[in-house]
């Protein structure tokens, strides 16, 4: 119920902003043109399906020290480069044997849940997303204690600019 709920609210949402964008003289508009797409393809999102439980918020460190490798300001020594490549390559094969399965699963619900598939059969979908996301957020923190533990405070505060 709830689900309709929201549902109907987001067409209702979709139709009254694309109302406020139409030329009133001509009184034609393109809302039937919208809310036409929104139940054909409600699930289409050209938004990236985050892996992690925690999408925002928590740094990217790989990223960061991928985009000041050879800064001088970050004055990374060798050994710190070789024990943060392991970091890298760890975090980023774990990471990524998960997110096609997340990707997938979440695209699954979805389309089930727009098709009115009946929440009991949907569930364990999504506990099983729960728990991919989890794991993925976990492989998240922990890249950033390695990777915390490589650098010095100065470095850190560097990265943190």
């Amino acid at each position: 119920m709830l689900f309709k709920t929201l549902t109907l609210t987001a067409i209702i949402i979709s139709f009254v902003s694309s109302a406020y964008a139409c030329d009133h003289k001509k009184h034609a508009c393109s809302s039937a043109k919208t809310i036409a797409k929104s139940k054909n393809s409600p699930h289409q999102s050209t938004k990236k399906i985050s892996p992690f439980l925690i999408p925002s918020g928590m740094p990217h460190m790989t990223k960061l020290l991928k985009q000041q490798w050879n800064s001088q300001d970050l004055n990374l020594s060798n050994s710190q480069k070789q024990k943060l490549l392991v970091v890298r390559q760890t975090t980023m094969k774990a990471v990524k044997s998960i997110a096609p399965r997340i990707k997938g699963l979440q695209k699954t619900i979805v389309r089930k849940a727009m098709a009115n598939e009946t929440p009991e059969v949907l569930e364990p979908m999504v506990k099983k997303l729960a728990q991919l996301k989890a794991k993925a957020t976990n492989v998240h923190i922990r890249c950033i204690y390695d990777t915390a533990k490589i650098l010095t405070k100065a470095q850190l505060a560097h990265l943190s600019k």
